[in-house]
């Protein structure tokens, strides 16, 4: 999937940054974050030295945009939810040839 430098989310221009590595608040490793408040996301390149797999980077994006919608229109899902949602739209966008 080639990950986008900017998308919007209702009305927001989100900016995507692939980089080296990323790390959550708690400064551990992880394979994205999400900025609601900063509009931004990070996905990384690699996760504790180990390069990550294109589709594993594809995953990463959705599950991002995927806080960034659940923020914007307050739905209030789960973390577990935004995972099973992340690995469900990558893989049909994925799968059905919209994504490359």
């Amino acid at each position: 999937m080639k990950i986008p430098k900017l998308v919007k989310i209702s009305g927001h221009n989100i900016v995507v940054e692939v980089k080296e590595h990323v790390v959550d608040g708690n400064q551990e490793a992880c394979s994205g974050m999400a900025y609601l408040l900063q509009d931004r996301i990070e996905v990384a390149e690699k996760w504790n030295g180990v390069k990550v797999s294109e589709d594993a980077k594809g995953e990463a994006f959705i599950h991002e945009a995927i806080h960034h919608i659940d923020s914007k229109y307050s739905i209030g899902l789960k973390e577990k939810q935004v995972e099973k949602l992340g690995s469900g739209m990558y893989a049909f966008l994925r799968d059905n040839f919209i994504i490359k």
